[in-house]
């Protein structure tokens, strides 16, 4: 009786021992996926902001091209609005981390250094554009003018951005690839070391 309760002590320690190891190494991968996933929406919103951009200056001349053949160019100021909003959030977003974007708000030094860099720019077509939608005047030339002046270098710094992001993405996948690899031999060395204890236990039982 005494032995089969040892037995049985021994199998509860065992399990035990494989259930704990598996879920630290289930949580722990957890957390890297997550930080991988946060590190590929940075990558598609940078790609997003360029695109944007240009839909704003794409925008901002349709308006410029109605408002000299005397169109209407209402609509034009609602899409441009739309998409203003969206600029502006996914910078944000971007810049500052968001829960809704799923991105965090941790960035390495190089990343940091960049939206620095970017964020001058960046206040200075939200300006021009702000101008432009706060109907158009005399000025308009003016603002379009400076708007096309500088979204090439929002785009080039923008897809520097993308691309230092998608190497730290890259760098982190490297990682999550070997975590896993890790996690997976230290259950395998877990599970060896509880079946050699469970055995010498039983033989000196």
């Amino acid at each position: 009786m005494a032995l089969k309760k040892n037995f049985s002590k021994s199998y509860l320690l065992f399990f035990s021992i494989i259930f704990v190891s598996i879920l630290i190494a289930q949580i722990a991968l957890h957390i890297q996926l997550g930080d991988h996933k946060n590190s590929g929406m940075e990558v598609q919103v940078a790609s997003r902001q360029r695109m944007l951009v240009q839909e704003i200056s794409k925008l901002s001349l349709d308006i410029a091209l109605k408002k000299q053949e005397g169109k209407s160019y209402k609509e034009s100021l609602i899409d441009l609005n739309k998409i203003r909003q969206k600029w502006v959030d996914s910078h944000i977003a971007l810049t500052q981390g968001s829960a809704a974007y799923q991105i965090s708000g941790e960035k390495s030094l190089e990343v940091q250094e960049m939206i620095r860099e970017l964020r001058p720019i960046f206040m200075f077509l939200k300006k021009e554009v702000d101008a432009i939608l706060s109907e158009p005047d005399e000025e308009f030339e003016t603002h379009l003018i400076n708007l096309t002046a500088l979204d090439d270098q929002y785009d080039e710094l923008s897809k520097r951005l993308g691309y230092r992001l998608s190497l730290e993405k890259e760098a982190k996948f490297q990682k999550l690839y070997q975590w896993s690899w890790i996690f997976s031999i230290g259950t395998v060395i877990v599970l060896l070391l509880a079946f050699f204890i469970l055995t010498v236990h039983n033989s000196n039982s």
